[in-house]
């Protein structure tokens, strides 16, 4: 078995040192669960995919949601061309979460802004 992940259409390769592609393990099911003690890595893993697609990413504000289910909910602006925002997203939601994207504010102010709003429901 291969310890990491490789996507061909960005060269970026991670690993369990970033917690973001963990290598599965019948035994180990809490690799794909966020914590309060993983959320940071989780956030340094997005600036890695934002780095890699030539995003700037700023977190703009980071809550933990206990109501209605535990959830780990982060907002950030990112800034980038037109190509490499959706880019950036669409790798996002490629990552093993279960999460959603519950805003998505993109303009064109002389370079392409997004605002997001991402909810994590796989938090415990």
């Amino acid at each position: 078995m291969r310890n990491g992940f490789e996507h061909p259409s960005h060269g970026w390769r991670g690993g369990n040192k970033l917690g973001v592609f963990p290598v599965f393990d019948s035994g180990r099911h809490a690799h794909y669960f966020l914590t309060a003690d993983t959320l940071p890595d989780f956030i340094d893993n997005l600036e890695s995919l934002a780095t890699s697609t030539q995003v700037s990413l700023k977190v703009t504000n980071v809550a933990i949601e206990e109501e209605g289910g535990n959830a780990a909910v982060l907002s950030f602006d990112a800034t980038a061309p037109f190509p490499n925002l959706y880019r950036f997203t669409a790798l996002v939601q490629q990552l093993p979460y279960q999460l959603q994207f519950t805003e998505a504010k993109i303009a064109n102010t002389g370079a392409w802004l997004g605002k997001f709003v991402l909810r994590i429901s796989s938090f415990t």
